[in-house]
């Protein structure tokens, strides 16, 4: 009788042409945190500073894939979205945990009825419970008026866990859209830790 092998965490044994090998076990996405809705309104992304959306993990996992609720005005050009940090009031702060670009001007241009933009995070951050993060997403250059990003949004929002944010250059700090109950239309999907 062959003695049974202990492994790692993480790893399956594998049987094959003699031997007993071990191989990692690909581990499940599922999703987070989330506020998924019909839309309704959105704000446009026209400032190299953009938007955000902060939220609150309930589990530590890594980040692997964000998806949002956008559209187009024109052409916007390279979106930059990034993972960030966020400070004492809240805000996005510090280097990008992550960065991802995609192609504005592939998204539809139908504001009445956007799509939802699935971005892979190449390096999946890790993520941990109960702290607050950002999704940022800012466009390569200032754009003219009739030009621009639309990322959708709620309010009153219905995220307990976070909120929508847009940079404000008057006073050059993030600023509540609309009120302090908006939320961005965002799904967070990841792996466990």
């Amino acid at each position: 009788m062959q003695a049974v092998k202990e492994r790692p965490v993480g790893f399956a044994e594998r049987e094959g042409f003699g031997y007993t090998g071990f191989h990692p076990i690909e581990a499940v996405e599922q999703q987070y945190e989330n506020n998924i809705f019909v839309h309704a309104n959105y704000i446009d992304q026209v400032d190299t500073n953009g938007s955000a959306q902060t939220f609150t993990p309930q589990a530590n996992h890594r980040l692997t894939l964000v998806k949002v609720k956008v559209a187009r005005r024109g052409t916007p050009g390279i979106i930059t979205l990034t993972i960030h940090a966020t400070d004492g009031d809240g805000h996005p702060t510090g280097a990008a945990l992550a960065t991802e670009t995609f192609d504005g001007d592939a998204l539809t241009s139908d504001l009445s009825n956007p799509e939802i933009k699935e971005i892979t995070i190449s390096l999946p951050p890790t993520l941990s419970a109960s702290t607050k993060y950002a999704i940022k997403m800012t466009v390569t250059s200032f754009l003219v008026r009739y030009i621009y990003l639309a990322w959708y949004c709620d309010e009153p929002g219905s995220y307990i866990n976070g909120k929508a944010l847009q940079w404000n250059t008057i006073v050059s700090d993030w600023r509540n859209i609309y009120s302090d109950n908006t939320d961005f239309y965002f799904d967070e999907w990841g792996t466990p830790t």
